[in-house]
């Protein structure tokens, strides 16, 4: 009977000791958990952020080079658009010639124009 006695004892401090500690756990492990879940969304910034760098860095130097190109593009235009205006006299196959260059050209602008509408909607 003693040793019903002290078995019985034994269950229930274990299970006293066992239900004692399982807040003990659990507030831990919310800790534990919660500590992660923060480091992990400030790696998540840390990534969005270079990632938004690198994006912006690639696109803005790609865009600085399409603006440069068009500026070219547009000055060789207003130079033959000049060159046609003082050029009126010439002949009709010069002006045909002239007139394909200035041509040549707007498809050209239209082309970068188009180009960076599609750019700029990706």
């Amino acid at each position: 009977m003693k040793k019903l006695t002290l078995l019985l004892c034994a269950v229930v401090i274990l299970t006293v000791a066992s239900c004692a500690s399982k807040p003990y756990v659990r507030g831990k492990l919310d800790a534990e958990y919660e500590r992660l879940r923060l480091e992990n969304e400030k790696q998540l910034m840390v990534l969005r952020e270079d990632l938004s760098k690198e994006f912006d860095a690639k696109f803005r130097t790609e865009i600085v080079s399409i603006r440069e190109e068009l500026s070219q593009v547009r000055e060789a235009m207003a130079n033959l658009q000049k060159l046609l205006a003082m050029e009126s006299m010439s002949t009709g196959k010069e002006m045909d010639g002239i007139r394909q260059q200035v041509s040549s050209i707007q498809a050209m602008l239209n082309a970068i124009a188009e180009k960076q509408r599609v750019d700029g909607k990706e």
